[in-house]
């Protein structure tokens, strides 16, 4: 089931509010130009698929936790990359709040799609859809940037 990126940062903030140990995100790019982001608490993992549509603000949905990787794959995975600095701002729409996310993350296309080859066929059908619903949602909100390079 997809869900809204806040949602998704509501339920993580909640299980970091709890145990703030072992915790890894790793960021990268799909096929098709939109950022994936995994958030790992192992076993426990989640996805958020985003596009950014300016320099200040992106659209995202996710899901999770998946639990249908291997733990010791998901944290050889997980340190893969480059770390970096990232912060992000999740809206809350329901109670009109956000949250905001800041520390360090590693980037790496390769490595998100590693973690992806150990999905199943029915998170591999999750990404799908996370995929389609995300185009769908920048181009009702956003419809001019279909057109604004021509």
């Amino acid at each position: 089931m997809t869900k809204d990126a806040g949602e998704i940062i509501k339920d993580v903030k909640k299980r970091y509010d709890i145990d703030k140990k072992g915790w890894r995100i790793l960021g990268g790019k799909d096929s098709k130009g939109h950022y994936d982001t995994f958030i790992a608490q192992p076993p426990r993992l989640w996805q958020i698929k985003s596009e950014p549509v300016n320099p200040f603000q992106a659209i995202g949905l996710g899901t999770g936790p998946i639990r249908d990787i291997d733990e010791d794959i998901q944290r050889a995975i997980m340190e893969l990359g480059k770390p970096i600095n990232f912060q992000a701002l999740f809206p809350q729409p329901k109670d009109n709040s956000a949250i905001f996310v800041r520390g360090t993350e590693r980037f790496s296309t390769e490595a998100t799609n590693r973690l992806k080859e150990h999905f199943d066929s029915a998170q591999n059908k999750i990404d799908s859809k996370l995929t389609k619903e995300l185009e769908e949602l920048v181009n009702k909100r956003y419809p001019s940037r279909k057109t604004m390079y021509l």
